[in-house]
């Protein structure tokens, strides 16, 4: 039995050791996911402690970033200049935010057409400007319609939507910040890094300080701005309290008058008063249009009486004072009615002389000018059509199956195109050589010798009287241009004598300064400031009525009666003065005098540089082959006809029809070209262009000019640097083909 006990005990023992064991095994297994939580919570923990370190971390660097703020604002409060606030400003953003490019763009108002431009780094003004002015600007602002103060650009080469040319500051990275006011935005700010990218703790930090940089703009530079503006405002208002209106309009410089219906005077002011009269009575009760000069007092009845009940009507005339003078006036007129039966006008003059005298000599020039270049034009045409006639009639003359009877109307032809020729050439150069160049000369000297000249060609009955003024000095002038001139003052000096008790013809010349750009001392005439020699020209002759005197130099203009011949001079004589940079006035009354003025600019040197001396000319080695020769001319009647006249002459032929196909095929002929003939006048790229252009590429490259017509100043450029002739259009046959062997030194 005990046996049996000791056995079942055993079991027991062991079965209870083998529960313990699944016991302790479900508690292993507990243990093991306990074990994994508690990992877990390890895990979390540290990410959390992870976390509020970096948390606490940012929470300083903030604590440090408004500690520094608060320092800024106080070094800004105590600072009380606009740049040094941006500064400090930017100083703030380099310690906390890192930039290598910063700068700010602002306009003070919607209407202005271009940004005012802040840089953090002065001397880098003008690269910044450059950036601007390249980036589109217009459309930037829309990256802050969704109320954002920033936008970081991690990698500008990913930023397309705008075209902004970040490679100019070699950008990579880029914050753009908005600057607002009320809503309204009005600038933006640029901070750039040229290789690290920005992170978006750095966005934060301007994103705290975007409203102050903001207010600190829209501050310092607006109201600064409507300060400035509000000072000045201030003065001109102290200023006009000391005005005083009453003794301004009663004495100032404005004339005041009243008139009743009958335009009799009924009321002026002091300065009227003081400087007009009407045959030597007081001007009260007067007739008003008794004070306008004869000239202008019909136009002037009819402009009133026309606009009496219109307010504000402006009239433009003359006015004659008591001192002699006869300023120009402008009448600002308003009518006035007092009860019901009086109507008045009241009317207020200044004077507008030098103002007159300006736009009269423009207006005049400028239709002057106009005429001229259309008939240079016009005859240009012609001219190129006679270098083509003239020849292909030679060329036709010497044709072996030309016979007689066809020679003679060929040679009638050749006659009547050379006459025409000949017109035409007279009308471009002036009857002037072309070629003339400036010398340096006593004009007093140049007058006394030329009335010498002519004094017999002058009738014995006009005296002459020559005043010149010792103090004119030498000069830089084109004598035979003056000389020209005087041919036409005289010529029609002469004619107005005629018939005339005591003719008398006086030539005087001055040295006149003019300090300021106005109208010349004691004369009507608007000159420039500089000086001057003035050459004038007085007869007491019949006159020009006042009228007529700005419409005598338009081409076939005459006052008298008979045109024949005459009509085109002083238009010639006012181009050739307007060659010599000077200018042509005229002064006259009829039955008393005509007085012509001519001032030409003073000059102590010449201005014409004096041409390069060739060097000696070596002996040339026998030729191969057939010199060539370039014809550039925009015609093509004439290229062809040139070609056609050069061949036949033995000489190889290349042309083109304007200066680049010139250059085009000198470049593709280097080397084989030994002489360009060219025209000035040509579309594309004209002869001036060109001929400077192959100068270039070989400087010894021998240039010959034709041209029927150019400007003077072109052709007098281009011989002075080096062309080797110039020969008028139209010409024959033989003057080009011995010119060109004549350059080339041919037999």
């Amino acid at each position: 039995m005990s046996e049996q006990e000791n056995i079942l005990q055993n079991f027991d023992s062991v079965l209870m050791s083998i529960k313990k064991m699944e016991e302790s095994t479900a508690i292993f297994n507990e243990l093991s996911k306990i074990s994994k939580e508690l990992q877990d919570l390890r895990n979390f923990i540290h990410h959390g402690l992870r976390n509020l370190n970096f948390n606490f971390d940012t929470f300083s660097h903030s604590i440090d970033t408004f500690s520094d703020l608060i320092e800024i604002q106080k070094q800004i409060n105590a600072s009380k200049n606009a740049d040094r606030t941006l500064d400090i400003l930017f100083q703030f953003l380099r310690n906390h935010v890192g930039f290598d490019d910063a700068f700010i763009i602002y306009k003070l108002r919607e209407e202005d057409e271009t940004y005012e431009l802040i840089p953090a780094v002065k001397g880098k003004t003008s690269q910044y400007q450059n950036f601007i002015s390249k980036a589109s600007l217009k459309t930037l602002p829309s990256l802050f319609q969704n109320n954002e103060l920033s936008h970081l650009i991690v990698n500008t080469t990913d930023f397309t939507e705008f075209e902004i040319p970040w490679e100019l500051l070699n950008t990579k990275s880029a914050i753009i910040f908005s600057l607002k006011i009320r809503g309204h935005l009005f600038g933006m700010g640029f901070l750039l890094r040229r290789r690290d990218a920005f992170e978006t703790r750095e966005l934060s930090v301007v994103n705290v300080v975007n409203n102050l940089i903001a207010l600190l703009v829209y501050h310092n530079y607006y109201y600064a701005w409507v300060k400035s503006r509000m000072i000045q405002q201030a003065k001109q208002l102290k200023l006009l309290d000391e005005v005083k209106y009453s003794s301004f309009f009663e004495s100032g410089p404005v004339y005041i008058f009243t008139l009743d219906s009958r335009s009799v005077i009924l009321h002026a002011n002091t300065t009227a008063l003081d400087n007009l009269e009407n045959g030597g009575h007081s001007i009260i009760g007067e007739n008003f249009f008794d004070l306008i000069p004869h000239v202008d007092r019909s136009t002037f009845k009819k402009f009133i009486s026309e606009h009496r009940q219109k307010k504000f009507q402006i009239f433009r005339s003359s006015l004659r004072t008591r001192n002699g003078r006869t300023p120009v006036m402008e009448f600002i007129m308003n009518p006035v009615k007092l009860g019901k039966q009086l109507d008045l006008l009241v009317i207020m003059a200044g004077e507008v002389t030098e103002s007159h005298y300006r736009e009269q000599l423009l207006r005049r020039n400028e239709v002057l000018d106009e005429i001229d270049q259309f008939s240079r034009i016009l005859v240009a045409q012609f001219n190129n059509l006679l270098t083509t006639i003239q020849p292909a009639i030679q060329v036709m003359k010497s044709a072996p199956q030309t016979n007689d009877s066809q020679k003679i109307q060929l040679q009638t032809i050749e006659e009547a195109a050379n006459r025409s020729a000949n017109l035409i050439q007279k009308f471009l150069d002036y009857d002037v050589e072309t070629e003339e160049t400036q010398e340096n000369i006593n004009i007093n000297k140049l007058l006394n010798s030329y009335i010498s000249a002519v004094r017999k060609n002058i009738p014995d009955n006009i005296k002459i009287q020559v005043e010149t003024d010792s103090s004119v000095r030498n000069t830089a002038v084109y004598p035979l241009k003056i000389r020209r001139v005087l041919d036409i003052l005289v010529s029609n000096s002469v004619i107005a004598l005629q018939d005339r008790e005591n003719p008398m013809l006086t030539f005087s010349t001055a040295l006149v300064t003019q300090p300021v750009d106005g109208l010349v001392k004691e004369k009507p005439f608007y000159l420039k400031k500089g000086e001057y020699i003035e050459l004038s020209v007085r007869d007491n002759g019949s006159g020009i009525p006042e009228k007529s005197v700005n419409e005598v130099l338009k081409p076939f203009y005459s006052t008298r009666i008979k045109n024949e011949g005459v009509g085109l001079e002083l238009f010639i004589a006012y181009n050739l003065i307007k060659d010599m940079k000077g200018n042509i006035f005229l002064d006259s009354e009829v039955d008393k005098y005509t007085s012509v003025y001519v001032y030409l600019p003073f000059k102590e040197e010449k201005m014409m540089e004096s041409r390069p001396v060739e060097a000696e000319k070596k002996p040339q080695p026998a030729r191969v082959q057939k010199p060539t020769v370039l014809v550039v001319d925009d015609e093509y009647n004439i290229r062809s006809m040139m070609k056609e006249i050069m061949e036949m002459s033995g000489f190889r032929v290349l042309t083109a029809g304007n200066g680049r196909d010139g250059i085009e095929i000198y470049q593709r002929h280097e080397g084989e070209i030994d002489l360009i003939i060219m025209d000035i006048i040509m579309p594309v790229m004209d002869g001036r262009a060109a001929f400077n252009e192959i100068r270039k590429l070989n400087p010894q490259q021998k240039i010959f000019i034709i041209s029927g017509y150019s400007q003077r100043e072109d052709l007098e450029d281009i011989l002075g640097n080096g062309a080797v002739g110039f020969l008028r259009k139209p010409f024959q046959v033989k003057e080009i083909v011995d010119r060109v062997k004549e350059i080339l030194e041919l037999e």
